[in-house]
């Protein structure tokens, strides 16, 4: 439990009881009682259910200097660019600093290697077509480097908002439209749909604007310190 998340060791325990049951009613293994099934699991805690409005999105953008349309620059700009992408697109933000040019072709991006050790497809938006035009693929930034800058630039009242909740923002939004939940789990690269809909789903009709659409508007130029 010191090297890998409580998350992380549910995933694995819940795939080796699956096997012993397996192996004990389909093979008819002469196996003793599951043991998986005498100890308890450990606890992930409470699951973040943290939406982000378009105001908090054009907060965080307007404080990392980023002004929506342009080409960025700046390394805390592609931080912002890497934000509003991940919300139109629900990718990690290692995904995203792992794109490579033939990674993406029309409307579809191919993502090589994931966390769960297998690739998938993730349909592109109008509005994550128009930010991938922007920029040349791979980004000129590292993975530390997004998160210590997202975490230095973001307003302190939205000290409480990580970049990894742009991921709910964004299967959240995209079940609106999704009807099938294995299409949406195809999408976010879940195995378990259940992990999926307990921790991520939580749609709210009240934030479903696209947050580009609205960080154009409101999203005035940042006069901050060049990095």
């Amino acid at each position: 439990m010191q090297s890998v998340r409580a998350a992380s060791v549910v995933r694995e325990w819940n795939m080796l009881s699956a096997a012993y049951t397996h192996a004990q009613k389909v093979w008819g293994l002469s196996l003793p009682q599951n043991p998986f099934r005498l100890i308890k699991r450990p606890d992930t805690g409470k699951p973040r259910n943290q939406r982000i409005t378009p105001e908090d999105a054009a907060a965080i953008v307007a404080a990392l200097g980023y002004t929506p349309g342009t080409r960025p620059k700046l390394q805390r700009e592609f931080v912002a660019w890497c934000f509003l992408f991940a919300i139109e697109t629900a990718m990690r933000a290692g995904e995203i600093l792992k794109l490579q040019p033939d990674d993406v072709a029309g409307k579809l991006a191919t993502l090589r290697d994931t966390k769960n050790g297998h690739d998938r497809t993730v349909p592109l938006s109008t509005a994550a077509r128009d930010l991938l035009a922007l920029v040349d693929l791979p980004l000129p930034l590292s993975s530390g480097t997004l998160d210590a800058l997202f975490r230095r630039f973001r307003p302190p009242e939205l000290a409480h908002l990580h970049f990894h909740d742009t991921r709910h923002e964004a299967l959240s939004r995209m079940a609106k439209e999704i009807t099938n939940p294995m299409d949406l789990a195809k999408i976010s690269g879940h195995r378990d749909v259940r992990i999926l809909f307990n921790t991520y789903y939580n749609p709210d009709d009240a934030l479903r604007q696209p947050a580009c659409s609205v960080v154009i508007h409101f999203c005035p130029p940042f006069a901050g310190v060049q990095l």
